[in-house]
């Protein structure tokens, strides 16, 4: 991966080292954009493509009905979204 900024990459990285040399719990979260199209890669709505809402701490995926207007959403795990555009 090209590093634009190597001193911004180092001073992240060694944040994120003390905290799990400390024991601290550290959870990985994707980097998620609501207003962006993603595809759910697992679970039983594997497949479904829509636009990102944020629902509170919640994601949903808004599956659009372009011609009614309107859009259906549906609550998934961060961790199963990939965004549309890769592949």
């Amino acid at each position: 991966l090209p590093v634009m900024d190597q001193q911004q990459l180092t001073r992240e990285l060694v944040q994120v080292d003390r905290a799990l040399t400390a024991g601290d719990v550290v959870a990985v979260f994707p980097d998620i954009r609501p207003g962006r199209r993603y595809r759910v890669t697992s679970g039983p709505l594997k497949g479904l493509e829509g636009v990102v809402i944020r629902q509170g701490r919640r994601y949903q995926v808004c599956l659009e009905i372009t011609m009614l207007g309107q859009c259906a959403a549906v609550e998934v795990d961060a961790d199963s979204l990939m965004a549309a555009d890769q592949d």
